[in-house]
């Protein structure tokens, strides 16, 4: 999925935001819950219900309305749900969706959490005609049947999009490739190992190193000079042209994921590349080369 790109400084033909944001209620969020309605209530419909344990706050095309928000408009989205975000303990839930329509591209944006703080994370697509039929349709008006429906069921859907959300999130705020730490002990030398964030995602690639073996008296030096069994063993699967799993790792130490990388086509061509993706984690800390997944 593509990374976050920045929004084009050209006025669109129509913007709109719907969704929902809920999270825990006490007292302390009630003020800056009425200021985020009052900065919407010119262009947007956005409705707040409350019980003693939750809030959700439904925010959805004005029907009465044709104001467009000005440039600055996120920022200032993003300020109001900060101050509430900062107002409870855990991170908001969030579903909310912006759409900006031009006449060549679209940019969607996802308004998500990233622990307590918020983000504007968006993509850029080529407009469709449904995208400019959206533009010119009026919006429906918002129903006059109880909204508690409306909340339930959104909210309930936020589980849903979750997957979308956090996938792209993931990838947006991925760290840089250069502040990942490399470990592939037993194959410092053997293998030259570079690493790249592409889309979000970390293009690992192989290839051989000064130390990797030219002979088979090579490998049988290399092999033998193996500290640990695991060291023989992952040394063994580069001298073979087998399979190693490259993987993303927590600064706790936990795999977050693990791809194979074949490493036969080593054996076959001195410039020869193994090349792997790994989709980008927000908490990612380093990169490992070892035998297993786990």
């Amino acid at each position: 999925m593509p990374e976050a790109s920045s929004r084009s400084p050209v006025t669109p033909r129509a913007t709109w935001l719907e969704g929902v944001v809920a999270g825990p209620h006490s007292p302390v969020v009630d003020m800056p819950l009425r200021s985020l309605v009052e900065y919407l209530d010119a262009w947007c419909h956005a409705e707040v219900e409350l019980d003693e344990a939750r809030f959700a706050v439904l925010i959805e095309r004005r029907a009465d309305s044709k104001a467009q928000p000005d440039r600055d408009w996120q920022d200032g989205l993003l300020a109001a749900l900060q101050k509430i975000a900062d107002c409870v303990d855990v991170p908001l839930e969030s579903t909310l969706r912006a759409t900006e329509v031009h006449a060549r591209q679209t940019t969607e944006t996802a308004f998500a959490t990233a622990g307590r703080q918020l983000r504007a994370v968006r993509r850029t697509r080529p407009t469709t005609a449904a995208d400019l039929r959206h533009a010119i349709a009026p919006p429906h008006a918002p129903s006059a049947r109880p909204r508690r429906l409306w909340i339930t069921v959104l909210t309930a859907l936020a589980a849903l999009l979750l997957a979308w959300e956090v996938g792209l999130v993931d990838r947006a705020l991925a760290p840089p490739a250069d502040q990942l730490a490399l470990e592939h002990p037993g194959l410092e030398g053997v293998l030259s190992v570079a690493v790249e964030r592409s889309w979000g995602s970390y293009r690992v690639t192989l290839a051989r190193g000064l130390d990797f073996p030219q002979r088979p008296t090579d490998r049988d030096r290399l092999l033998a000079a193996s500290r640990t069994l695991t060291e023989r063993a992952v040394r063994r699967a580069v001298c073979d042209g087998g399979r190693l799993f490259v993987r993303l790792h927590r600064r706790s130490g936990d795999v977050l994921l693990a791809v194979p990388v074949e490493l036969g086509a080593l054996l076959a061509a001195p410039d020869a590349r193994c090349t792997v993706v790994i989709p980008g984690r927000r908490d990612a800390a380093r990169l490992s080369i070892a035998l297993g997944a786990d």
